[in-house]
């Protein structure tokens, strides 16, 4: 009878999974320990940009999340991809995520527009308050850092090529706050009028954000570049504007336009 009942324990124990339920908790603890050594490592040294992905190791990295590295190498070695590089390019995507905040962005077009302010205006404070969050704010700015250094590794081709997609991600991401902007205010993209695909609402979120990430790297070494000190027109009103406000308005401006009967 011994065998019998060895047969009917192993019927009803239930089938193995392809990958099994104890790795995405260690997953999630070797990326939860490489972000807190990213955020100790860039709280203490700031702008030591190209730095991030050097003092990181996977030795480090297991040692935080209390497991051997050999764990590292068998989640994110199945890729084909050199096992290390595809962890860094994971934590690069979160790094990207931390920074942008749709749903913040939502509310803040919401209640401009719900107090009478223009298209313009609209614009200009929200690109105001945006670029000074992510560089003045402690834990924006340290995920910006992380996301700046950690985009920059290009030790191998999977690397590029997942810095390329946690980017688009992104941009996707945006996408609809941006399409509710336009919205709200009557605007549409500029239809083409010439060969090539048309423009689309995720050109538009890289264009705004690879604008924003530009001066938000550059203020991180020079803050005056954040300053409301040039002279220029917004909507009906002269206002002393900065840089990025005036650039962010241009292509704002360039990009969209009024929407027909609206």
């Amino acid at each position: 009878m011994a065998p019998v009942h060895r047969l009917t324990a192993m019927a009803t124990r239930p089938p193995a999974s392809p990958e099994t339920p104890e790795e995405p908790p260690k997953a999630e603890r070797l990326l939860e320990a490489g972000m807190q050594l990213m955020r100790e490592h860039f709280a203490d040294a700031e702008n030591n940009l190209g730095l991030g992905h050097l003092y990181i190791s996977p030795t480090q990295v297991a040692a935080r999340a209390g497991m051997s590295k050999g764990m590292l190498y068998h989640i994110w070695g199945r890729t084909g991809a050199k096992a290390f590089d595809s962890y860094v390019a994971e934590l690069a995507r979160r790094s990207l995520v931390e920074v942008n905040q749709p749903d913040e962005l939502r509310a803040a077009i919401d209640a401009a527009h719900a107090q009478g302010a223009s298209f313009d205006v609209a614009v200009v404070a929200l690109g105001d308050d945006e670029l000074d969050s992510i560089v003045n704010h402690p834990a924006r700015r340290l995920s910006f850092i992380q996301t700046l250094s950690l985009t920059a590794y290009s030790g191998c081709q999977a690397i590029r090529e997942s810095r390329h997609s946690s980017a688009a991600g992104t941009y996707d991401d945006l996408a609809p706050f941006y399409a509710h902007t336009l919205t709200v205010y009557g605007r549409r993209l500029r239809p083409h009028r010439n060969g090539g695909r048309p423009l689309t609402i995720t050109d538009f979120a890289r264009a705004i954000s690879c604008l924003t990430e530009g001066f938000a790297a550059e203020a991180l070494y020079n803050p005056d570049v954040l300053a409301a000190d040039i002279a220029w027109s917004v909507g009906l009103l002269d206002q002393p504007c900065s840089l990025y406000a005036i650039s962010l308005l241009a292509l704002v401006d360039g990009l969209t336009e009024p929407t027909p009967d609206a």
